[in-house]
């Protein structure tokens, strides 16, 4: 089955059309139809519009982005299949369908907008999806299998749309993806304006970790070690709710073990939103950045996150000295906004 769907951005409409199937709303259990439509295996099953969804297959469209429908003739969008993303996959012939929009696959997908409906990721949805970049997603997501992101080493921010204290499933997205993330909880009923920034109420960064096993003993057995914070700070969830003091504290024990670059978005983020921050903490943040300055300028120009480049060029311990250190970072990996907005500072 396929389904055409159309999206507005910029005040353009932009045309997007999914293969999909059907599962059941218990299990997420693919639906074999044989030769009944949907309407008949309802029917003959005693099935309700809320006993069955979609799940999505293979997804064509204008754009190196996407945004995932809803609904499909009434149907909640709930399962991003396997391999849906994946340059190839043996699931679905992409000559199967009469199109002239473009797979939207592997390296051109560059931003994944999440339904509001999905509540699983399968596994390998998005293999070898190289060039994504950013994803959107709301707190009805909460079941991701192994391996969804396996490859998807540029995905450096995700929003969540859902309160700060809203259970979610971004645990489980954490889980699956070990290099740094920078996650912003979005009001979730407010509408997207041109700026970002909007809708925001607050950010945390999750720093990258490492895995790996040590052969310990001679019938090959192995000691599973983790280096990095970043997977303590991914651990800092009860029942899918962000322990923000817990965060907290495991950037106070990693201070003494991590690298500045490692934690500089996590101090940053914490002072510019200072959600449930208590006085010892924010001094705490302050003090760290006080003590990096230069190397913190320095990795946030290297990201070129020009929110945090902001943040500091504000704070009071940033002198003229480390205004031109920022200037020559800028110059040097030509990000000629961040230079001119550091000018500009300079001339306060």
């Amino acid at each position: 089955m396929v389904f055409e769907y159309s999206v507005s951005i910029d005040y353009y409409d932009y045309r997007f059309l999914c293969a999909y199937d059907y599962v059941l709303t218990k299990d997420l259990k693919p639906i074999d139809l044989g030769e009944r439509t949907i309407t008949e295996y309802m029917k003959d099953n005693k099935l309700a519009i809320g006993d069955v969804g979609i799940r999505l297959l293979r997804l064509f469209g204008e754009l190196n982005l996407v945004y995932l429908p809803n609904e499909i003739e009434g149907f909640k969008v709930l399962v991003l299949g396997k391999y849906a993303f994946a340059p190839k996959q043996k699931l679905i012939d992409i000559d199967d369908y009469d199109t002239d929009l473009s797979l939207i696959s592997g390296d051109i997908l560059e931003e994944l907008y999440l339904n509001e409906n999905l509540v699983k990721i399968e596994s390998f949805a998005l293999y070898n999806c190289r060039s994504l970049k950013f994803m959107e997603m709301s707190k009805a997501l909460n079941l991701v299998d192994g391996d969804a992101f396996m490859n998807c080493n540029k995905l450096s921010k995700i929003n969540l749309k859902a309160e700060i204290k809203d259970a979610t499933g971004i645990r489980n997205v954490l889980a699956q993806y070990k290099q740094g993330l920078l996650v912003t909880f979005k009001e979730p009923d407010k509408l997207e304006t041109t700026n970002k920034l909007d809708n925001v109420l607050a950010r945390f960064y999750f720093p990258e970790y490492s895995e790996s096993y040590e052969e310990i003993g001679p019938a090959h057995i192995f000691a599973f070690n983790v280096d990095g914070e970043g997977y303590r700070a991914r651990q800092q969830f009860s029942n899918g709710v962000l322990i923000i003091n817990g965060y907290d504290e495991t950037f106070s024990k990693a201070v003494s073990v991590e690298a500045v670059n490692t934690l500089a978005l996590m101090a940053i983020y914490r002072l510019l939103y200072p959600v449930d921050l208590s006085k010892a903490n924010k001094e705490m943040y302050y003090d760290f950045i006080a003590d990096n300055k230069a190397e913190i300028l320095k990795e946030v120009i290297r990201k070129q996150d020009m929110e945090s480049l902001e943040f500091l060029l504000k704070m009071d311990i940033i002198n003229n000295e480390d205004k031109m250190l920022a200037l020559r970072e800028a110059t040097k990996y030509q990000w000629l906004e961040a230079s001119a907005k550091i000018i500009n500072f300079r001339g306060e």
